[in-house]
């Protein structure tokens, strides 16, 4: 493969796993996800219920300032009135879409036509693949689309009635314009305390305050396709080996090999995206399709879930990083990722690349000898012995020659960032194993492990090379309501973390090191 496609092939990849994104900015594979047609959108109603439920009671929470702050409810409009008006928007919505989109005109994004046919084809799969459940189903084009014409909708038409409401009973609630718009975002799962737009855009919803821990991560439905379907990195997955695939100039054995690890390693997280296949109008030609399913979920099970996938997720980009991307059967040649290490690493201030085998083939010079090694020889020989009579016996004797040099005894290893791969493969190492070792060191004079929530929560985010050492292992933890036990001798959830940080180094012979909470 030539240097020029290896280039090619290394960018695509990096889109994928390496783009460096700022503060703010979206992933902009997850945004392409968003885009895809066709997709199927289901809501169970028994999970709205559940939200509606919660946001009609008042909720005690922290605010900004760490203070106990008890809040109104955010609604006070019937659970029946509100399930009504859901029902409405998303069955308008269904009809909608198989009259627009689904008309035997327009394609998706593989090319498959979006017709009746493949309308009833994702229904009924998408019954299979729910279970239990009161659903509500509607085959669309895709996410961003049920997000405004249900989702968004929704959240509007149930704020503007939540105001008039209130105007109309006089009760002790605000009914202004900013309420009204924070109200909207409560239901939508807006996790920022300031008016995202209208006249009052950019002003806080309480100046001073914000919003409390409750109201910014558990109230809301968020849309999105990891609770019946696939997390996002399941995608990037499938992605990298369509790039692999495609890449040209490359031998199919390489390409067949470097899939089989990928596939692999799907199944060892449990992942997989389903592939269907549709009959067109023109002439009966198949075509495929990504099947893709995303639900309404409470943004607090939400957040939930996507703790557990940034863990399966980093798992699976160290590994795409260091076993796909750096992959190589001889020193540097074939490999892709000697490119991509080092470009993720040549403007990742403070992360160096010290790994001779994972620099660009031009900036080194192979040192690979080809000495033939010492071997012992045992060599049988046959003497032949006369006895009396003139008969002869054949008996056998070995002769070993040795080597006469004597093996040097191996000194003890000690390793770094440098020797076990890159930051990111041993950010990984660390996490793989992290709840479980918490888990099991907690007791006694240390925390006590009694809902798993600690121990869930604690995760290594950075780990920063200093010269002679391992480095800094930056991580951190559920700090609201842990925190408060810092500076309580055995207590102090950071001396917890720091010893089983420093038990799980001691398994990988690491030398010196730091920890810091961040």
């Amino acid at each position: 493969m030539s240097l020029k496609n290896l280039k090619k092939t290394t960018k695509k990849l990096g889109k994928v796993y390496t783009r460096q994104l700022k503060k703010g900015q979206k992933d902009p594979f997850r945004l392409s996800l968003q885009a895809y047609s066709p997709q199927v959108f289901a809501q169970d109603l028994n999970i709205l219920r559940k939200e509606i439920k919660a946001l009609k009671k008042p909720q005690i929470s922290k605010d900004v300032n760490g203070k106990l702050r008890t809040t109104m409810p955010i609604i006070t409009l019937s659970e029946v009135e509100c399930i009504k008006l859901y029902k409405t928007l998303f069955n308008k919505f269904k009809r909608s879409q198989k009259k627009l989109t689904f008309n035997n005109k327009n394609k998706g994004s593989d090319g498959v036509v979006l017709g009746d046919l493949l309308y009833e084809e994702l229904k009924t799969h998408a019954r299979s693949k729910l279970g239990g459940g009161d659903w509500l189903i509607a085959p669309c084009k895709n996410l961003n689309s049920a997000d405004r014409g249900v989702k968004s909708l929704f959240a509007t038409k149930i704020a503007a009635l939540e105001i008039a409401n209130r105007k109309k009973n006089d009760g002790p609630y605000r009914s202004d314009d900013i309420e009204e718009s924070f109200i909207a975002k409560r239901l939508t799962g807006f996790q920022s305390g300031h008016v995202p737009g209208g006249p009052n855009k950019g002003q806080e919803y309480r100046p001073g305050i914000g919003l409390t821990e409750y109201e910014k991560t558990q109230t809301g439905i968020q849309l999105g396709h990891g609770d019946k379907g696939q997390p996002t990195f399941a995608y990037k997955a499938e992605e990298a080996k369509k790039i692999i695939q495609e890449a040209k100039k490359l031998d199919q054995k390489d390409k067949d090999r470097l899939i089989q690890k990928i596939e692999q390693k799907e199944q060892e997280l449990g992942i997989s995206v389903e592939h269907k296949e549709s009959v067109g109008l023109a002439g009966g030609i198949k075509k495929a399709y990504k099947f893709l399913l995303f639900t309404g979920q409470q943004t607090k099970e939400n957040v939930r879930d996507q703790k557990k996938e940034v863990v399966k997720g980093t798992d699976m980009k160290n590994f795409m990083v260091d076993q796909i991307l750096s992959d190589n059967q001889t020193k540097i040649d074939k490999t892709i990722g000697s490119l991509l290490l080092h470009r993720l690493t040549k403007r990742n201030k403070g992360v160096k690349n010290t790994s001779k085998r994972y620099r660009p083939k031009r900036l080194i010079k192979s040192n690979e000898k080809t000495t033939p090694s010492k071997t012992k020889y045992k060599v049988k020989t046959r003497r032949v012995i006369n006895v009396g009579g003139g008969l002869q016996a054949g008996a056998f004797a070995s002769k070993v020659i040795k080597s006469t040099k004597k093996a040097k005894q191996s000194k003890p290893i000690t390793t770094s960032v440098s020797t076990v791969g890159s930051p990111l493969h041993l950010l990984a190492i660390f996490n793989a194993n992290l709840e479980q070792a918490i888990r099991d060191n907690m007791g006694g004079r240390a925390l006590h492990n009694r809902t798993g929530r600690f121990a869930g929560s604690v995760s290594v985010l950075n780990i920063i090379p200093v010269r002679g050492t391992t480095g800094t292992i930056q991580y951190t933890y559920q700090r609201d309501p842990y925190e408060v036990f810092e500076g309580q001798g055995g207590r102090d959830p950071r001396l917890l973390i720091d010893n089983t940080l420093r038990e799980q180094a001691a398994e990988m012979a690491l030398g010196k090191f730091t920890t810091q909470r961040v």
